[in-house]
């Protein structure tokens, strides 16, 4: 219960930053809003398109390729990494990413929610990493994502929040 309560403590402020245009909105003679609230969206397709999307992070991370992973995250998006740092922008991204020693990565989703113009993902993931001394290391973690939908139709990562497991032996 002390987890579920940690991650929505860390969810609720990225969802309302991820929500909030700053833009006061009139939905009664706001056409676009109004249009788009009609149109229905096609959630299998939308969680095919973020499949495709973890698919390309996890075959980027593996491939030791920053540049390649920081292009599936929007011009202005922030990501938080393990330690609590925050990276902004594709070469913040790219200079946090810690891809050294990376022999396995396997990231799992638990949940999509999908919405007209973004999305959240929420999952976990377990990478194993060769030490410097030659010994494979294993973590586990946690994983949120806020994708948003770009004006070419495409989904990319505009907030990246992760943790990892803190072994119950370590007192922490």
């Amino acid at each position: 219960m002390g987890r579920e309560r940690t991650l929505l403590a860390l969810l609720l402020p990225v969802l309302m930053v991820a929500c909030d245009t700053g833009e006061p909105v009139d939905r009664e003679t706001d056409t676009d809003i109004a249009t788009e609230m009609a149109a229905p969206v096609d959630a299998r397709a939308v969680e095919s398109e973020i499949e495709q999307v973890r698919t390309a992070w996890m075959q980027g991370a593996l491939a030791g390729d920053a540049a390649t992973i920081s292009s599936l995250y929007t011009d202005d998006a922030v990501m938080v990494t393990p330690d609590g740092r925050r990276a902004e922008g594709h070469q913040g991204i790219r200079d946090a990413l810690m891809l050294e020693g990376l022999t396995n990565l396997d990231i799992t989703s638990s949940n999509v929610e999908v919405g007209q113009d973004l999305a959240t993902e929420i999952g976990t993931f377990q990478q194993t990493t060769q030490t410097a001394d030659g010994q494979e290391q294993t973590i586990n973690g946690h994983y949120l994502v806020v994708l948003r939908r770009q004006a070419d139709g495409r989904w990319l990562i505009t907030q990246h929040v992760t943790n990892m497991e803190i072994p119950q032996d370590t007192g922490i």
